[in-house]
């Protein structure tokens, strides 16, 4: 469950870089994920440890896409936890770790995307940040108090245009109950 909304909204902000999967970069991370699942004796890295990475002996790309996954598995539950405790400020910090394991060990950021979660880190209010979907571009999305997210609206579009010669779209968004079968009267 996600904060009362008059604690924390999410902010979703585009890049307008468009994603560029084409190259076959988010494949080859997935092909390094599942080699180094086969190579520990998994069948997925939700069975792994951080210490069964660092003793397997994998290749680099295969170490640390594996340290990603297996330590991004740890933050969404310290996430929840946190959210679950009301520690907005742990659950910021963990959003802002999840974005810096995606850029540096994933590697599947780019620099306006990190532009964006730095510009957002600046911003009074915000707790935390980070990209989010496939990566090489899009969205990336920031949890901040209700106040924050007038500022970001008004801080973010510059900032990133100086940065990038580019615009993004800053815009609330409100979580809500995923798609299910609804019985129509009549």
């Amino acid at each position: 469950a996600l904060p009362p909304s008059d604690r924390a909204v999410m902010v979703v902000i585009n890049s307008g870089v468009r994603h560029s999967l084409a190259a076959g970069e988010y494949a080859a991370r997935r092909a390094a994920c599942q080699a180094a699942a086969g190579t520990m004796g998994v069948s997925s890295l939700r069975d792994a440890t951080g210490s069964m990475i660092e003793t397997a002996g994998l290749p680099s790309e295969q170490h640390d896409c594996a340290m990603h996954v297996v330590s991004e598995n740890e933050r969404v539950r310290d996430f929840a936890a946190s959210v679950a405790e009301g520690s907005l400020a742990a659950a910021g910090c963990l959003m802002f770790a999840s974005h810096e394991s995606l850029r540096d060990l994933y590697r599947v950021s780019c620099a306006e995307l990190d532009t964006l979660v730095e510009i957002a880190r600046s911003v009074r209010g915000v707790f935390g940040s980070r990209m989010t979907g496939g990566g090489f571009g899009g969205c990336t999305v920031t949890l901040c108090d209700p106040e924050a997210a007038e500022r970001l609206s008004r801080e973010v579009p510059a900032a990133y245009r100086a940065a990038h010669q580019r615009e993004c779209r800053v815009f609330p968004v409100t979580a809500s109950v995923g798609a299910r079968l609804t019985k129509l009267p009549g």
